[in-house]
């Protein structure tokens, strides 16, 4: 629980979630406790109609309406966001971003300077092999930086 002690007092602008729909069960958690948006994006294959695996009345109807509330979703792929949108889990604002990088376009921007700096968590899993260090992030407590969760 070191993770949620340095988070005290932490109020995010926007909650970020990955995965429907037991991840965004968290962002949605933590959009209702301190009244920000939260925002989906979806990595996962599950809609694709020959896997299968999309199934059972109840996840379909809590997944749309997580997808519903949010602020926007995002797919990472063309593709995934067709299934999705076939699974009735489209969205005013539904974008497709892609989770490559093409490094023959992508050119880095200049430093931001101080005042439009941004404070990014994200967790990613809460696994061993995954653990990020909240200590380092803390050290920007109190800055007047937007700040943001992702999980």
């Amino acid at each position: 629980m070191k993770g949620a002690k340095a988070l005290s007092g932490f109020v995010p602008d926007i909650v970020h979630g990955h995965i429907l729909t037991r991840g965004i069960l968290f962002a949605y958690y933590l959009s209702l406790k301190y009244k920000v948006p939260y925002l989906i994006t979806e990595h996962w294959s599950r809609y694709f109609q020959q896997n299968g695996t999309y199934n059972g009345r109840l996840r379909k109807l809590l997944t749309r309406f997580l997808v519903r509330r949010s602020c926007g979703v995002i797919a990472v792929s063309n593709s995934l966001g067709l299934a999705m949108k076939a699974h009735g889990l489209g969205h005013e604002k539904f974008y497709v971003v892609s989770n490559a990088i093409d490094t023959n376009k992508f050119i880095p921007a200049e430093p931001l300077n101080e005042t439009s700096r941004a404070v990014i968590l994200h967790v990613s899993c809460f696994e061993d092999k995954s653990r990020i260090s909240v200590d380092c992030w803390t050290q920007s407590q109190g800055s007047p930086h937007r700040s943001m969760i992702s999980c």
